[in-house]
């Protein structure tokens, strides 16, 4: 993994759970797609 994704990775997942310790499934989920999309954005990109 690049530094930057694992950065990116860190704080989005700190964030999530700063933000959301009620649901933490349901964030899961929104963590992971808002993570899978942003992943092919930067794939696509960066080829």
């Amino acid at each position: 993994m690049h530094e930057f994704t694992k950065t990116l990775l860190k704080v989005l997942t700190n964030t999530h759970f700063m933000l959301t310790q009620k649901k933490p499934f349901q964030n899961m989920k929104w963590l992971f797609r808002l993570y899978s999309s942003f992943s092919i954005n930067y794939l696509l990109e960066h080829e």
